[in-house]
């Protein structure tokens, strides 16, 4: 008994028929003056609370056992018998005399007649609460058809409002589906304690997946149907209208979206129904009705303020609800937008690489350096990137940085070569090195250049895309030619059926070029050796230079010898030039004057090299 000694249970009814009540009276009374209809609706009020607490204090007068036995509080249990037999009295007389003051004698006999229900629900020998359907029907008459049909008998006798007899019609509709969902709902949820206190109830008469059905499939559409056409024929301006589809529109979007859990038909939490936690009626429309009969007395901005400062819990809880919903909205915006750029660029030419925390100095020198040789976009695949570089990259025109590829096969080499250290890299992680054939078939271009992080453009980048219109275009190794072939035991493993020589060709997988459409075959011919290391351990000691040795073998599967570049201007190893000696300060004059020392270079990798940042 926090509230005071008189009420039982009003957290049971303050924050569901009260709302209800205040959203029915605001609906009906729509441009009329506040000073009208404020008694009316504080009439209202009091008889809704009065029947309310009588209802409850009866009937914990006749389920002190049952509560015992299920370990549920009763407040009758707590004051005794006698004192709550003083509060159901006082409760009715309460009501009876208020709704003849509000409603006249029509009034006096509609509550009259209502309070017999919480006797016939609670009473022995009727107690019909546990009679099945009579009990189900007899909560949703007292709970929600009452206040509905003596608001509309209020506005009526006092002359406010004669709403016609189509209104009259849906809001009996409305009214009886939402109490006969909320009993259901309040039965489906407690059927366990029910059970356990000996109460039988609608809930252990039928499964829990019918009962289910007939809550969000048959109610609530009928709810939601009726509600609608009120609200359609009830004097509201097109500012409710507008706001009644706003809030139908998010009540969809967070169906969809299934971010917030609700509890309303079990304790553990469910995926989100729509309608079914009954916002529109105990938070959003009071609050939009009020502000819409504001518009003809802005007295009713009390109302509203009043409104929010009792049910501020209530209110907070769905600016919450709303929060999560919106923020998971611009989310889902930016990965659709970002999906949306990613496949207009299917069509176009650009540049693809991979980057980690430690060569993302490269990647933004690398993406300087292809915007200044031609401005074609830069798609790297984030293998360990921080926030603040991704954050720094993305702000970059023409850069993108993408996920992995959720291919399965990335996942197989993640995991089969962690550990081995038979193929291991100083400095570098092992598995990165060997998925640059999968990432150049899931590239979001159609013309592809693959250049490594350690690289930059320093000239006619275009010359290079302008190639691919005839053949894949591969670049010479030489920093360690004599390395570079696979052992002669790999094609033995996976034989080759035309002639070739196993020492060409001798390339560098560091730069190289394709055409999606055109080079399917050969692209799955890179890939298949890898996919051969990742499963056969022996096999993958074989392949020289890890995912270079792969793209030995395809070319030489394909027969595609002849595509590979003659010198070395498309991949110069740094270590075979001058900068090896004599470094240039890694600053903004560091592309500008590698340009100029160097003139017949185009493409500058620092392979055999430190990175120069």
């Amino acid at each position: 008994m926090k509230i005071g000694p008189i009420l039982v249970r009003p957290h049971a009814w303050w924050n569901n028929k009260i709302p209800l009540s205040i959203f029915l009276f605001l609906l009906l009374i729509n441009g009329q003056s506040l000073s009208e209809a404020v008694l009316s609706l504080f009439g209202l009020i009091i008889v809704v609370c009065s029947v309310a607490n009588f209802g409850y204090a009866l009937n914990d007068i006749y389920d002190q056992d049952e509560d015992r036995r299920a370990g549920k509080p009763n407040a009758a249990a707590v004051m005794g018998t006698r004192r709550t037999w003083k509060i159901v009295m006082a409760s009715a007389a309460f009501a009876i005399v208020v709704s003849c003051l509000s409603a006249g004698i029509s009034g006096l006999f509609l509550t009259a007649i209502v309070l017999l229900l919480p006797l016939a629900y609670s009473v022995p020998p009727f107690r019909i609460k546990e009679r099945y359907l009579a009990g189900v029907l007899a909560d949703a008459l007292a709970a929600h058809v009452f206040p509905a049909m003596l608001a509309l008998l209020i506005l009526s006798h006092q002359k406010l409002a004669f709403p016609s007899a189509a209104l009259v019609c849906v809001l009996f509709i409305w009214a009886l589906a939402t109490g006969l969902r909320g009993i259901l709902t309040h039965q489906f949820k407690s059927a366990t304690s029910d059970r356990a206190a000996g109460l039988l109830t609608v809930a252990h008469h039928i499964s829990n997946l019918q009962l289910k059905n007939m809550i969000v499939f048959g109610l609530t559409p009928v709810e939601m149907l009726a509600i609608s056409a009120a609200v359609t024929i009830a004097p509201v301006t097109p500012f409710a209208i507008v706001m009644a589809f706003v809030y139908l529109a998010l009540e969809l979007l967070k169906t969809f979206q299934n971010e917030i859990s609700l509890r309303i038909l079990n304790h553990k939490g469910h995926r989100y129904v729509p309608f079914i936690n009954e916002s529109g009626y105990k938070v959003w429309g009071p609050l939009v009705l009020a502000l819409d009969a504001a518009v003809a007395d802005p007295a009713f901005l009390t109302i509203a303020l009043l409104f929010s400062v009792l049910y501020w819990p209530q209110l907070k809880q769905q600016a919450r609800h709303l929060l999560i919903s919106l923020e998971k909205l611009a989310t889902d915006l930016v990965r659709f937008r970002e999906r949306y750029r990613m496949h207009g660029l299917i069509a176009r030419s650009g540049v693809i690489t991979v980057c980690d925390h430690n060569y993302f100095p490269g990647l933004l020198m690398l993406h300087r350096s292809v915007q200044e040789s031609g401005a074609y976009p830069v798609a790297c695949y984030d293998i360990g990137l921080t926030d603040a570089q991704r954050a720094e990259a993305l702000g970059l025109r023409n850069m993108h940085i993408l996920a992995l590829p959720n291919d399965p096969l990335i996942s197989e080499i993640q995991v089969a070569l962690k550990t081995d250290i038979n193929v291991q890299k100083t400095g570098k992680r092992v598995w990165p090195l060997w998925i640059c054939p999968i990432l150049i078939k899931h590239a979001p271009f159609q013309k592809v250049v693959w250049l490594d992080c350690d690289v930059v453009v320093l000239r006619d980048l275009p010359k290079l895309f302008a190639t691919l219109d005839n053949h894949p275009v591969f670049t010479a190794e030489n920093f360690a030619p004599e390395k570079t072939p696979n052992k002669p035991a790999l094609y033995e493993r996976l034989p080759i059926a035309r002639r070739f020589s196993p020492n060409k060709p001798v390339i560098n997988a560091g730069v190289s070029g394709w055409c999606k459409s055109r080079d399917k075959l050969l692209i799955e011919a890179y890939i298949y050796p890898v996919a051969r290391a990742v499963s056969d351990p022996e096999t993958r000691a074989l392949i020289s230079w890890h995912d270079q040795g792969a793209l030995i073998w395809a070319i030489q599967y394909m027969g595609k010898e002849d595509c590979v570049e003659a010198g070395y201007q498309w991949n110069k190893s740094a270590a075979n030039t001058s900068l090896i000696n004599k470094p240039l300060p890694w600053n903004n004059a560091f592309l500008s004057t590698l340009r100029i020392e160097h003139p017949d270079v185009n493409i500058m990798h620092w392979n055999g090299a430190s990175p120069p940042w």
